[in-house]
């Protein structure tokens, strides 16, 4: 933002003054550090396709884990899924060998070609 001091957020310092923050700006950072975190967070969920409650966690590498959980888990639910459906049996009667024969004289040819 414009007008406001660059804060390094490693020695909690800004670039115009040598010192300590404040408490006040302290806690201003520590509410603007957790809201990145938070889109952050919501911002990964959201591209691999996951719900923002799916990746937790309050550091870069906490998140990193549960991101990488959550992919674990879904690779290992569409695994499941494809193995479930290969041993699915298809819907429906099987096809028929051959014809039957119509008449009843065709059924008793085919009967008496049977018994020899």
């Amino acid at each position: 933002m414009e007008g406001e001091p660059i804060i390094d957020y490693v020695s909690g310092q800004d670039g115009d003054a040598a010192g300590e923050a404040s408490p006040g700006e302290f806690e201003v950072l520590s509410k603007k550090h957790a809201a990145v975190i938070v889109r952050l967070r919501d911002a990964l969920a959201a591209a691999e396709g996951f719900p923002p409650e799916a990746v937790t966690g309050d550091g870069l590498e906490e998140i990193e884990a549960s991101l990488a959980a959550a992919r674990a888990t879904r690779a290992a639910v569409e695994g499941q899924r494809r193995d479930e459906d290969a041993a699915r049996v298809p819907a429906g009667a099987p096809g028929r060998v051959g014809a039957a024969p119509r008449s009843a004289q065709d059924k008793i040819r085919v009967g008496l070609a049977r018994a020899r």
